[in-house]
């Protein structure tokens, strides 16, 4: 399964659009996993099965568990935190069947090595920094454009598939 990286500033709909697909995923019987350092109630109103701000006890259920959609919010936090166990968690999970999305405010956050396991990317508004990054990692352009999005819009795009400017509210 090809994992997601959701970046956005704050209030930019990263949050809504995950929860969104915690939705989705639950609709289809897909078990979700919450990493939060919140460990805000709203995940499971979506329909996540569990939710945790303990980032070690968070690992011993995703390494015991199969194909379910992992969510680790504020990424860049946890993958300081817990950095070693993280990038374990990018690299290997696909083995375990699991779909891992890293939401953060900013790409430069989240290591790259777990940037670059993200086959996908929704990409709200970023500094033009990140937006620069994204673009030479993605190898699209299109991505520059990211520094200047409204709320609620963002741009989907992965490794081979072409960017999308799309509006969630």
């Amino acid at each position: 399964m090809a994992h997601s990286l959701i970046l956005g500033m704050t209030q930019s709909g990263k949050t809504t659009l995950a929860r969104r697909m915690v939705k989705d995923y639950s609709r289809k019987g897909i078990s979700c996993l919450i990493l939060d350092p919140l460990k805000d109630p709203a995940w499971k109103k979506a329909g996540a099965r569990y939710v945790t701000d303990d980032g070690e006890h968070f690992l011993t259920v995703v390494l015991r568990s199969q194909s379910c959609a992992i969510f680790v919010d504020e990424s860049g936090e946890a993958i300081g935190r817990y950095a070693r166990d993280l990038k374990a968690l990018a690299t290997r999970s696909r083995h375990y069947g699991h779909n891992a999305h890293f939401l953060s405010q900013r790409a430069v956050d989240v290591d790259k090595t777990v940037r670059d396991q993200c086959a996908n990317l929704f990409c709200f508004r970023v500094s033009k920094k990140d937006a620069e990054t994204l673009a030479n990692e993605y190898g699209y352009e299109e991505l520059l454009g990211c520094s200047v999005l409204d709320q609620g819009e963002f741009i989907a795009c992965g490794r081979f598939k072409k960017p999308q400017r799309l509006r969630l509210f």
